[in-house]
């Protein structure tokens, strides 16, 4: 084997490498981005109204199907509404909750009474973390899909993942007495993705730099 291919090889392991250590940003989801069962593109317009575009009941878990309100809770024994990651870094600099609904128009409350919310639930003892009041309102037309993405809080997240998995809590009611969805009280949710943003590796990445500079002065040598 040449020393340029040799350069080359353990270039790209180094490179590899120092990626890995830099740390990855991961994201764990519950429900599929599979177009709402129908392969509506992200960002794509239903062929129809609700319920003729996307019928009832096609997902026993809520996804995928028109419904009148959803309403979701962590199940941490079996995993359900739960995000479940790999191993993470303690700390994370950042995360997103991010949802891709269709035909959904709500407020977080009707005249002062709670109507929608949502919230991050830990295992552990991180308790709840209300997200509510950022993710409400949300007014989409009667074919519109979309992604509504809002920031969590780094702290929460970093605390909550230490055993690697988050749980989800819901209640959608978008038909409240037929006033905060006027075209129809109907809606329909795709999936839910958690992502993880975990604090770069310094000392990693020293080390690639010093494993990038020996193998240069290997090749010197040979």
């Amino acid at each position: 084997m040449s020393c340029g291919r040799r350069m080359t090889m353990v270039t790209a392991v180094v490179a590899w490498a120092c990626g890995a250590a830099s740390g990855q940003v991961v994201t764990a989801w519950i429900g599929d981005n599979d177009g709402f069962g129908v392969d509506i593109p992200d960002g794509g317009l239903l062929e129809a109204p609700l319920p003729i575009s996307i019928n009832f009941d096609i997902d026993p878990d809520g996804f995928d199907e028109a419904t009148g309100g959803l309403a979701l809770a962590p199940d941490f024994a079996t995993g359900v509404n739960v995000f479940e990651f790999g191993s993470l870094p303690a700390t994370l600099t950042g995360g997103t909750l991010t949802a891709d609904f269709a035909a959904l128009v709500g407020p977080a409350d009707f005249l002062g009474a709670p109507i929608n919310s949502i919230a991050l639930v830990d295992n552990g003892a991180a308790g709840m973390l209300e997200l509510t009041d950022q993710f409400f309102p949300i007014s989409q037309g009667s074919l519109e899909t979309g992604w509504v993405t809002i920031s969590v809080d780094p702290t929460f997240l970093s605390a909550a993942l230490v055993d690697s998995v988050v749980g989800l809590a819901t209640s959608f009611s978008p038909d409240f007495t037929g006033i905060t969805d006027a075209e129809d009280g109907m809606f329909a949710v795709d999936f839910f993705s958690l992502t993880a943003i975990p604090e770069p590796q310094s000392a990693g990445l020293l080390t690639c730099g010093g494993l990038v500079l020996a193998a240069w002065h290997t090749r010197r040598r040979r």
